[in-house]
């Protein structure tokens, strides 16, 4: 089944025998924004339409905001757009987003990702959240597999 076919978290919770817990994880980290971006942002927000589509959202905030972010962190990080990430047939899909590590590969070569960024699909949180779900699971169970096989082989 194909990750965004988990359309609640309870799903992918069941399937995958996966704890749920809350727990404030997130430390704050704050950044100055560049005086162009921010009015980048002022330009796009007040003279585009950006909440009319999934692309809209995407193209014109999500992406310009993880770029920005990613800008600090470029000697260590990559961030990809929708690159495939495929497990096995119930864990397959096409994330929006990932950030890994730079591969000493290149630019080319991803490595087992860190952080995997999902938009709400069509303005529904709890949908959104069980992908994202699936996502990791697909993604914890890749880098097990790369583990195993880089440090175990």
């Amino acid at each position: 089944m194909p990750l965004a076919s988990y359309k609640k978290m309870g799903m992918v919770l069941k399937q995958f025998q996966i704890t749920y817990r809350e727990e404030n994880y997130v430390v704050v980290t704050p950044i100055t924004l560049s005086d162009y971006f921010q009015a980048e942002l002022h330009l796009v927000r007040t003279e585009l339409v950006t909440d009319n589509s999934e692309y809209a959202v995407c193209e014109n905030l999500i992406y310009p905001l993880l770029k920005e972010i990613w800008k600090l962190h470029k000697e260590q990080l990559m961030l990809w757009s929708h690159e495939p990430l495929n497990y096995d047939e119930d864990l397959s899909e096409v994330p929006d987003y990932l950030i890994a590590p730079k591969s000493p590969l290149g630019k080319l070569v991803l490595e087992p990702p860190y952080l995997m960024v999902v938009e709400a699909k069509k303005d529904n949180f709890t949908e959104g959240w069980g992908q994202c779900l699936a996502e990791l699971v697909a993604a914890q169970k890749l880098m097990v597999i790369i583990w195993s096989q880089c440090c175990l082989g």
